[in-house]
């Protein structure tokens, strides 16, 4: 039996007139219908017809957003790669730098330093300066300022002018770790592998700069390695100007479907970002820690080839050992992200610096090359797995989510400070009592990142 609702054959149906206000696919039903159920077939049909529309165009919405999420995400590992890469290139240019500037331990050491002051203004500024000139345009600063640092060392300049261009490089290296730290972090979700895949991208750059700094430091004309470097920072600030025009970080999120931070209206009432951040104790404790990890990673980097070719017997390819230590650091986060999710941030922190500094021992205690390049190698494998970890561990101690980039910026102000001081007094013992009893120092620097990390709170604490 038919029902009395159905439609027959030969039904007339009257769409009501379209205003000019009305979307195009708004349709009236007609009033003279008494039967709700009785809906024209073909209004039915428009209203189908409407809401696919809709979802077609949600659906490519949502992957025009995360192809642009992508595109963003990869500009930023471009920026850890320059990083990373400036760092490699230090170590197997140290016994270059002393036999083409005829100088001594202490003032290489100054060199190496400057770096590490560079980072710490680039750090301390980049709050200020993101605020004012927005995300996108530090991004290019950033890489300007590498380029021009680059540029001068490779000219082949005098020691001071090579050491104040390390100043340059070491700022925009800051703006840009900080940068994309602050970045991701600033996004809803979980952002644990995103950290670990940047930290990657920091390891592999500076996995790569040794093949080349070892084959550059046999020849003549040793300082051109840095216009690869050069090379480098052209690309990715391009890149950075094409992906983030010149932008405020808000903006940038939108484009990817991240809602910017709201913040309230009494949050900075009166009271600077910083001088709240400078309220949350367990902040401090995080800086302290890199202060520490940054002193003993500062002097590994900085002399681990010189002491094995003065103290291992190493020949003029030991600088390939960098690469195999900083190969090790950019897999170790990719290689431990499920270790590290299952541990927690807080716990897995620990058990790599305890691991890292029994390795550590091997180095100092264990006079074999092979043995010391392995076990160097997997030192830098948990000290960078460590790195991306703690920058991650930001969000569950900080309340206010406008206070992040803050907070990132504050430790990575300090953190380079560890390495500067750590850098310069290895260089001052290593003059004086040799380069050996350098290990020493680097062991008391992870015994003090364990006993401050115990102190770090697990869990979010309010400020006070």
């Amino acid at each position: 039996m038919i029902s009395s609702t159905s439609f027959t054959i030969d039904q007339e149906v009257t769409l009501a007139p379209i205003s000019p206000t009305r979307e195009k696919h708004d349709v009236s039903i007609d009033p003279s219908t008494k039967d709700p159920g009785e809906i024209p077939v073909d209004t039915l049909k428009v209203i189908a017809t409407q809401g696919d529309e809709t979802e077609a165009k949600a659906l490519i919405s949502i992957k025009a957003m995360r192809r642009k999420a992508s595109i963003q995400f990869a500009v930023l590992c471009m920026g850890n790669f320059v990083c990373g890469w400036n760092a490699g290139v230090v170590g197997p240019l140290g016994p270059r730098f002393l036999e083409a500037y005829h100088v001594g331990y202490s003032l290489l050491s100054i060199s190496f330093s400057m770096m590490a002051v560079g980072r710490v203004f680039g750090a301390t500024t980049f709050e200020y300066l993101v605020d004012r000139i927005g995300f996108g345009a530090i991004s290019v600063t950033a890489s300007i300022l590498v380029a021009i640092g680059c540029a001068l060392q490779a000219s082949g300049v005098p020691f001071p002018v090579f050491v104040a261009a390390s100043f340059l490089i070491g700022a925009g290296n800051a703006f840009l770790d900080v940068g994309s730290k602050a970045f991701v972090a600033s996004q809803a979700g979980d952002s644990t592998a995103k950290m670990m895949i940047l930290s990657a991208a920091n390891g592999f750059g500076a996995t790569c700069a040794p093949l080349a700094a070892t084959r550059f430091a046999l020849l003549a004309r040793w300082s051109l390695v840095y216009t690869i470097s050069i090379a480098f920072a052209v690309i990715t600030g391009i890149s950075q100007a094409i992906t983030f025009r010149f932008r405020s970080q808000g903006e940038c999120l939108k484009e990817i479907g991240q809602r910017p931070l709201e913040i309230p209206g009494d949050s900075l009432k009166g009271v600077s970002k910083y001088k709240q951040i400078l309220h949350v104790p367990a902040i401090h404790l995080m800086a302290f820690f890199m202060f520490a990890y940054s002193g003993a990673q500062g002097i590994i980097d900085a002399w681990i080839i010189t002491f094995l070719v003065e103290e291992r017997q190493g020949g003029p390819n030991t600088g390939y050992v960098s690469t195999g230590m900083y190969a090790a650091c950019a897999i170790g986060p990719l290689v431990m992200i499920p270790l590290s999710r299952k541990l927690g941030g807080w716990r897995a922190v620990l058990l790599y610096a305890l691991l890292a500094l029994a390795l550590e021992l091997v180095v100092w205690l264990v006079p074999s090359l092979i043995a010391d390049g392995v076990a160097v190698s997997l030192v830098q494998f948990f000290l960078g797995t460590i790195l991306p970890l703690v920058a991650n561990h930001v969000r569950p101690v900080i309340v206010a989510p406008e206070l992040f980039s803050g907070a990132i910026s504050w430790i990575s102000a300090i953190a380079p400070m560890g390495s500067t001081v750590a850098v310069f007094v290895s260089g001052v013992i290593a003059s004086r009592t040799g380069i050996n009893n350098l290990n020493p120092l680097v062991i008391a620097l992870m015994g003090l990142m364990l006993v401050t990390w115990v102190f770090v709170p697990k869990h979010r604490a309010p400020p006070t």
